[in-house]
C-alpha cells in the first residue's frame, strides 16, 4: 500500500510539474526555439484549416501574421505530410506558446533516447549507472543544441532510431515498426539505414515490424487527404520547384560538387545504396546482422553522403557516439587511443560552437559530420584490432 502511494505521489509530481513548465513564461528569448518550427506549425496549421500548406504566399502570411516573422521570404518544410499530421495538437495553441511546449518535447526527445540508447549499448551493470556521462555528451553536443534553440523535428529521427533499437531488443516487432516510421519526416538523413533494416526485416520474415513501419505512414497520408484531398499534386509541386539539390548545404556531395563543378556528384547516394544492398545480401547468407550496430554505422555514411541536409541534423550521430563512449567506458579501447578520440571530439566540438558565434554560413559546417565519423570508425577498428589480439592470446594459451 505504501508502494503505491509512493508511485501514484511521483506520477502526480510529474504532472504537476508538466503542467507547470506547460503555462509558464518563455524563460528565454523569443526568437529562441522558433526559427525553423515556424515552418513546421504554419503548414501544420493550414493544413489543420484544409488549406494548401505548400503555398508559399499563405505560408508566409500566417508566419508574418501569427508567428511574428518579419523576413521578406517564408521559411519553407518540404517535409513528408505525416510529419504535418503529428503537430497537428499544437495548432489548437498560440505559436508563442506552441514552441515552447514544442522545446519542452525536444529536450525531453533527447533525454529518452540516450536513455534508451544507453541502456541498449552499455554491457555492464556497473556502466549503466554512469548514464550521467551520456548527458553530458548528448546535450553539449552542438548539433543538439542547435537543433532545440531553432526548434527543429531532426530529434524525432533521433528518437525513431532509439524507439525502434529499444523494441526490437524487447521482442515488439510492431512497436519497432511504428517508432522507425518516425525517421521517415526526414528520409533523406536515413536513406541507407532504413532500406537495409526492412530488407533485414523482410529476410528474416518479420513482417509485423514492417507491418508496423508502413502503418503511421498510411494513417498520416489519410489524414492529409481527408484534410485536404488536393495535397499530393501540391506538395510534389513545391518540392519539385524547391531546388532542393541545389541549395547551399554542409554535404560532402555539395562540397565535391563545388570543386569538381559537378552538381550530379550530390546523387552519390544513387550508387552507395544498391553497393550496400549488394553487401547485405552476401552477408545476409552467412549469418544475421546485429541491428544496433548495423544502425549506428548506416547512419554516419547515410547523412554524410545525402543530397542535402543541415548542420543540427547531425543530432542523429547519438546513436553512434554514444556506442563509442561506452566502447571507451567499459575499457574496450586502448586508454591511449581513448583519449586521443576524447580530446579530438572535445575540440571538434569547440570548433564547431566557435563557428557558431561568428554565425558562418551553414556549409561551413560540412567537414564536422565527417570529423565525427572519422573517431567512431577508429574507435571500431580499435575496438576491432584489441579483439582479434584477446583471440591470440587465447588461442595461444589454450590451458590458461
Amino acid at each position: 500500500m505504501v508502494i503505491k502511494l509512493k508511485q501514484w505521489l511521483r506520477i502526480a509530481l510529474v504532472v504537476v510539474g508538466v503542467v507547470f513548465l506547460g503555462v509558464m513564461p518563455q524563460p528565454f528569448p523569443a526568437h529562441l526555439a522558433k526559427v525553423d518550427f515556424q515552418a513546421y506549425w504554419g503548414a501544420s496549421y493550414l493544413l489543420a484549416h484544409s488549406e494548401n500548406f505548400s503555398d508559399p504566399v499563405r505560408l508566409f502570411e500566417i508566419q508574418e501574421q501569427l508567428a511574428g516573422w518579419d523576413e521578406e521570404t517564408p521559411q519553407m518544410t518540404w517535409n513528408p505530410p505525416w510529419l504535418l499530421v503529428l503537430l497537428l495538437p499544437l495548432t489548437l495553441l498560440t505559436f508563442d506558446r506552441a514552441s515552447w511546449i514544442w522545446f519542452l518535447i525536444n529536450i525531453t526527445l533527447v533525454f529518452t533516447s540516450t536513455v534508451l540508447l544507453w541502456d541498449l549499448y552499455a554491457s555492464q551493470p556497473e556502466t549503466r549507472r554512469r548514464i550521467g556521462l551520456g548527458f553530458l555528451m548528448a546535450f553539449a553536443f552542438i548539433p543538439t543544441l542547435t537543433a532545440l534553440l531553432i526548434g527543429q523535428v531532426s530529434t524525432l529521427v533521433l528518437f525513431g532510431l532509439a524507439g525502434f533499437l529499444y523494441y526490437e531488443r524487447r521482442q515488439q516487432p510492431f512497436h519497432a515498426g511504428v517508432a522507425l516510421a518516425l525517421t521517415t519526416i526526414k528520409p533523406h538523413l536515413v536513406y541507407i539505414t532504413v532500406p537495409l533494416i526492412l530488407l533485414e526485416m523482410a529476410r528474416q520474415r518479420r513482417w509485423r515490424t514492417v507491418i508496423g513501419f508502413l502503418a503511421p505512414l498510411l494513417l498520416g497520408v489519410l489524414i492529409t487527404f481527408l484534410l485536404r484531398p488536393t495535397f499530393l499534386t501540391e506538395y510534389f509541386s513545391t518540392v519539385g520547384g524547391g531546388g532542393l539539390l541545389y541549395r547551399t548545404v554542409p554535404t560532402l556531395g555539395f562540397f565535391l560538387s563545388r570543386i569538381t563543378g559537378w552538381p550530379a556528384i550530390r546523387l552519390m547516394g544513387v550508387v552507395i545504396l544498391p553497393l550496400l544492398i549488394v553487401w547485405w545480401w552476401r552477408r545476409g547468407r552467412q549469418s544475421s546482422l546485429n541491428l544496433p550496430d548495423l544502425v549506428a554505422s548506416t547512419l554516419l555514411l547515410s547523412l554524410i553522403s545525402a543530397p542535402f541536409g543541415w548542420s543540427f541534423d547531425v543530432i542523429i550521430f547519438l546513436v553512434p557516439l554514444l556506442q563509442l563512449l561506452l566502447w571507451m567506458i567499459e575499457g574496450k579501447i586502448a586508454q591511449h587511443r581513448s583519449l586521443a578520440i576524447l580530446l579530438l571530439f572535445v575540440a571538434a566540438n569547440g570548433v564547431t560552437l566557435y563557428q557558431r558565434s561568428l554565425q558562418l554560413r551553414d556549409d561551413y559546417f560540412f567537414w564536422f559530420p565527417i570529423v565525427m565519423a572519422c573517431l567512431y570508425w577508429w574507435g571500431w577498428l580499435s575496438l576491432r584490432e584489441s579483439s582479434l589480439r584477446l583471440q591470440g592470446k587465447v588461442i595461444s594459451r589454450p590451458y590458461g
